[in-house]
């Protein structure tokens, strides 16, 4: 008899090798495939920027022309890249691809903006070339959409050296309103489903930044319309060495960007501005900026001042910067290694 293959059984490609990522079925959490989303024909436009990924970006642009929404367009926006991806792309038989070519690197933010303006959809989406989605991705996100909505949302499961973690809400609800949780941080671009002339209007992606640009832009759609999310992974995130996301010395000018633009939002929420100062607080102690990162934890305190956190990275940070990166090193094995393999995002409820 012939193996009958679970659809709800979804995996990532690394090497050839695939993962297994066990995923809640619809069904079990009260989450259904619109019929209108299994056969609408709103073309809905992906927009994919890459830069020299010419090893990771066929497994993303599988994941994305295998979708069930089959009305797409694929925007591979090719930002200057030298190793062999334009031949890659030109090898690919699809009419829903579309490749523009970036002559000088425009980064991010910048390719992903060329992409949203040439865009045919009313709805954009977003994928980076080293991860992947769900078949259902698009399908279950435009299904989610209501009249006042501008950005829907999905969980997401990161693979990483350290395992794999769920980025999602504290909720048993499959599908709610998160407009009031955005100040939290939320899961990624490549989880995103946007209305095209809302991201258009709040000015797109800030190209000043390079990494935390998704929740900056998130922020400000947040104010032109409600924010929902369906609480499952829908997609596979890679961290890779040479994804924009690996290096966190990134952290510091892009966070008091956010702080400099969006502190007194965040300053109403003390538990959540107390998470990001200690992440910048940390990062900046990683990177031999102690008594910068000191500033941090004491105004981390100041915020929660019971935060178990705040206190310990407070004193580490006497110890030096070696002794500090020893010390996050080895917290971060020990959350792998003993937190469960699906972890909650920061915020609840």
């Amino acid at each position: 008899m012939a193996e009958t293959k679970d659809p709800f059984l979804e995996y990532t490609h690394h090497d050839e090798r695939p993962i297994p990522v066990r995923v809640a079925r619809p069904q079990a959490c009260g989450a259904r495939l619109s019929r209108r989303a299994l056969v609408s024909t709103a073309l809905i436009s992906v927009v994919l920027p890459t830069r020299n990924r010419a090893d990771t970006l066929m497994r993303a642009v599988r994941s994305v022309l295998a979708q069930s929404h089959a009305e797409l367009e694929l925007i591979v926006v090719d930002d200057a890249s030298n190793d062999g991806t334009a031949a890659l792309l030109a090898g690919i038989d699809d009419p829903r691809l579309r490749v523009l070519r970036n002559d000088t690197n425009l980064g991010v933010s910048g390719a992903r903006n060329r992409g949203v303006h040439e865009a045919r959809g009313a709805w954009v989406a977003f994928q980076d070339s080293d991860d992947e989605w769900r078949l259902d991705k698009l399908a279950r996100q435009y299904a989610a959409v209501r009249e006042d909505t501008v950005l829907v949302l999905c969980g997401d499961v990161v693979v990483n050296d350290l395992g794999m973690s769920y980025m999602g809400v504290d909720r048993p609800e499959a599908e709610l309103d998160i407009t009031t949780h955005v100040v939290a941080r939320i899961p990624g671009a490549p989880c995103w489903f946007a209305r095209r002339d809302a991201v258009l209007a709040a000015g797109g992606f800030d190209t000043a930044m390079n990494c935390f640009e998704d929740w900056e832009l998130a922020l400000r759609l947040s104010e032109r319309g409600r924010v929902r999310m369906i609480n499952e992974p829908l997609a596979i995130r890679q961290r890779t060495p040479g994804s924009l996301f690996s290096t966190e010395r990134n952290f510091i000018p892009n966070l008091r960007h956010i702080f400099a633009r969006h502190s007194e939002r965040l300053r109403r929420h003390p538990p959540i501005w107390a998470f990001y100062c200690n992440l910048l607080g940390q990062t900046l102690c990683q990177f031999d900026e102690c008594r910068e990162g000191r500033r941090w934890f004491v105004e981390a305190l100041r915020a929660a001042p019971r935060s178990p956190r705040a206190w310990l990275n407070f004193a580490m940070s006497w110890l030096g910067s070696a002794a500090f990166r020893r010390y996050t090193l080895l917290a971060r094995r020990l959350r792998a290694r003993y937190a469960p393999p699906l972890r909650p995002a920061l915020y609840e409820g």
